[in-house]
């Protein structure tokens, strides 16, 4: 006989609080915003019985079965309720179900609600509250996360609590093949003993967050009615802050990468190469460092926004912690509140200003850089315009000289070819002296052609 199969429990009832992102600062409704009310949907229809409930029929942000959240405009969204009435139930054959759809501001809120009420079931049994592992964040998808609540009495006070709280989730999960999410931490509410476990990771898709509660007080269930709004909101906002710090690493990562590109820019300038080839550098560094420039500027503008994100949720936190606290007993130990608020304080925080710090001189040395290129390119290019003006002027001296030449030359070839046959006198026949004359005139042409390459070789070398 396993544990599990040893122990029993009372009134168990398994929540899901899960968080999907509508709006962000680029868009007031995102791409995927009813993404959580599609699955939501699906899930309820696939396991109520025999009468279906679809919840995006009953959901405000719905018309004729089509995402439109057009009717919640207006309203104020601290805290809006989706449906009237503000909770639905629907049946399954092993258990009673309720949903209560949310908008918290910018988000999406559901609490999906699987109980077995008045019954008393074997630890075993709890895989019927989560059947198929219905209820993991691969199958539900919301955006930011979620946190999974296991809550059960109990049959036997003689049990260790660590050891039934262990047994009840490895029974939770048992229709799931993927490892059990590790123990993080026992804590103590309302005067009953409640054990965290979660996954290692920030992924939202990836990362398990369930909650065991065993209540030993009569208490704890009262008080955690009277508490309910605030631990909503301190859900949503710990899901808030692990996703910001999530995406705070894609944008430290990536702006990395780009810093490690500007140092191989830098490396390519070489201020003492000829000028044409150090003004065909500098034009081809000038086309790939402002598009990386205005990529840097961005990732540092998000990292700036996360932190501003995990900054507002911290407050948020606080204020809903404040008002748990003052519900809680003596005994009751909080460590499963403070020990988040420490982390997001001094791990979250702690570490964007330090990648902020590192990263922004990139951003200044960027621009300096830039900014020098052009300087650069503007003195090679206005030095290369000088020269070709100059080496202009001088081809048009030269040939304004060769004109003149060939002019002079060819007047004195004609010339040469005219008074020649003169000197031989007047003895000679027409004929004879029209050869002669043919004569001259060409040998004197074709010498002064000659002259002219050669006067033109010279002229052009220069």
């Amino acid at each position: 006989m396993s544990l599990t199969e040893k122990y029993s429990i009372k009134n168990p009832t398994v929540t899901l609080y899960a968080f999907h992102l509508r709006t962000d600062l680029a868009k007031e409704k995102r791409d995927d915003a009813g993404l959580l009310w599609e699955n939501l949907t699906e899930l309820i229809e696939r396991l109520s019985a025999p009468n279906a409930l679809k919840l995006s029929s009953k959901l405000l942000c719905y018309r004729n079965g089509q995402y439109d959240p057009s009717q919640e405009e207006g309203k104020s969204t601290a805290w809006l309720e989706l449906t009237h009435p503000r909770e639905l139930t629907f049946s399954g054959q092993d258990f009673s179900g309720s949903v209560y759809p949310l908008r918290l501001h910018d988000t999406y809120a559901a609490d999906l609600t699987f109980s077995c009420k008045d019954k008393e079931i074997e630890v075993s049994q709890l895989s019927r509250l989560n059947p198929g592992a219905c209820l993991m964040p691969s199958h539900i998808r919301a955006s930011l996360g979620q946190t999974l609540l296991l809550y059960a009495e109990p049959t036997d006070g003689e049990i260790d609590s660590r050891i039934l709280a262990d047994e009840c989730l490895k029974a939770l999960l048992q229709d799931s093949n993927e490892t059990l999410p590790p123990f993080v931490r026992e804590s103590r509410l309302f005067g009953s003993p409640i054990f965290e476990y979660e996954d290692c990771t920030y992924e939202p898709l990836e990362r398990r967050h369930i909650l065991v509660w065993l209540s030993k007080n009569p208490q704890t269930a009262e008080s955690a009615n009277k508490a309910y709004n605030d631990l909503m909101t301190l859900f949503c906002c710990r899901n808030k802050i692990l996703f910001a710090f999530h995406q705070s690493r894609d944008s430290n990562r990536d702006a990395r990468r780009l810093y490690m590109r500007l140092e191989e820019q830098i490396g390519k300038l070489d201020l003492k190469a000829d000028p044409p080839e150090r003004l065909k550098l500098m034009e081809s560094l000038l086309a790939e460092m402002p598009p990386d420039e205005i990529l840097y500027a961005l990732h540092l503008r998000n990292l700036n926004d996360h932190r501003t994100t995990i900054r507002a949720n911290i407050q948020n936190y606080e204020t809903s912690f404040e008002k748990i606290r003052a519900l809680t007993l003596t005994d009751d130990d909080l460590k499963f509140f403070d020990e988040f608020l420490d982390l997001a304080r001094k791990i979250f925080l702690s570490q964007i200003r330090t990648d902020l710090n590192f990263l922004a001189p990139g951003q200044h040395l960027s621009q300096q850089i830039i900014a020098n290129i052009r300087g650069i390119v503007e003195i090679d290019t206005l030095r290369q315009l000088k020269e070709n003006e100059e080496s202009g002027s001088k081809r048009q001296e030269r040939l304004e000289i060769l004109v003149s030449v060939i002019v002079a030359v060819l007047s004195g070839a004609t010339l040469s070819a005219t008074v020649v046959p003169k000197a031989f006198g007047e003895e000679i026949s027409h004929i004879a002296s029209v050869f002669l004359h043919l004569l001259f005139a060409g040998v004197l042409t074709g010498m002064s052609v000659l002259l002219i390459v050669l006067i033109f070789q010279h002229l052009w070398r220069k």
